[in-house]
């Protein structure tokens, strides 16, 4: 079984120094639990049907961070990450290792295009995806916790990131059908609680196009406490540093936080894989 990814989100203030540099890596072990975390929403891309992608907040315990001691002392031991491709896999219960990224170029997993489904955006993700994403973060990112078990909100998060990835900027939903389309990427509800996901994801879709925050370009990027998690080899995600927040809908953060902040990282997943599901 194959489950989900993970996305990164974050209203952060400026961390130029608390934030992981380029060349870090990060190294967890995948603590989800399947499959009560995900909610799983049929993909089809280019009219090939991709499956019941398992959507929603990926969970995990960090062993190590950083090329320096500093790093890992900006990490709190448990946070949880979105996926930003679909076509690579992270597995439940593995201990895998990414390179600390800027979401602009990302995911790497073929550097670009390839045979996975659906393809990684050629060079990675656009200035306008990341900045997309990065909006999102700053809009939602306290609906993001917690991460067990799945809810509307973790799951339509997840579904928006996987939309602005592999579309075209454009999103298109159709309320009678339970879909949401981009392009060539179509997300389609069956039942009442994917039908709720489908609905949710369009209206942060929609909330992102209206009050876009731009996402730094170049280096510096770290500042804005949204980074992505890459890897050759793995599923793509991404995480984010937020300042500590009071309870959303009654549901309370966990206890995550350092040098006052709470950490959270939206995007990747997999074994019993977690992943888009590929089964």
């Amino acid at each position: 079984m194959k489950t989900s990814r993970i996305f990164s989100i974050a209203a952060l203030l400026s961390l130029a120094t608390a934030l992981p540099a380029m060349a870090d890596t990060v190294s967890m072990t995948n603590t989800s639990i399947w499959p009560t975390d995900f909610i799983f929403v049929n993909i089809k891309y280019n009219g090939v049907n991709v499956g019941n992608e398992p959507a929603g907040a990926i969970a995990w315990n960090v062993n190590s961070a950083g090329t320096t001691p500093a790093l890992y002392g900006q990490l709190d031991s448990k946070l949880v990450t979105y996926c930003i491709e679909i076509g690579q896999d992270v597995y439940v219960g593995s201990t895998d290792t990414w390179t600390v990224a800027s979401l602009v170029g990302a995911p790497i997993a073929t550097g670009g295009g390839g045979t996975l489904t659906p393809p990684d955006p050629v060079g990675g993700m656009s200035q306008s995806q990341a900045n997309l994403i990065y909006t999102l973060a700053e809009l939602y990112g306290p609906q993001y916790f917690p991460a067990h078990p799945a809810s509307t909100n973790t799951a339509a998060m997840q579904l928006a990131i996987w939309e602005i990835i592999y579309g075209n900027g454009t999103y298109s939903y159709n309320a009678t059908a339970n879909t949401l389309t981009s392009n060539l990427f179509v997300a389609t509800g069956t039942d009442a609680t994917t039908n709720a996901v489908i609905a949710q994801s369009s209206v942060y879709l929609a909330s992102a196009q209206a009050s876009v925050i731009s996402y730094p370009s170049g280096p510096g990027f770290e500042s804005t406490g949204v980074v992505a998690l890459t890897s050759l080899s793995i599923q793509d995600q991404v995480l984010a540093f937020m300042p500590t927040t009071p309870s959303v809908t009654g549901a309370p953060l966990p206890p995550v936080t350092l040098a006052g902040f709470s950490m959270m990282a939206l995007f990747g997943l997999g074994f019993l894989s977690i992943r888009a599901k590929r089964a």
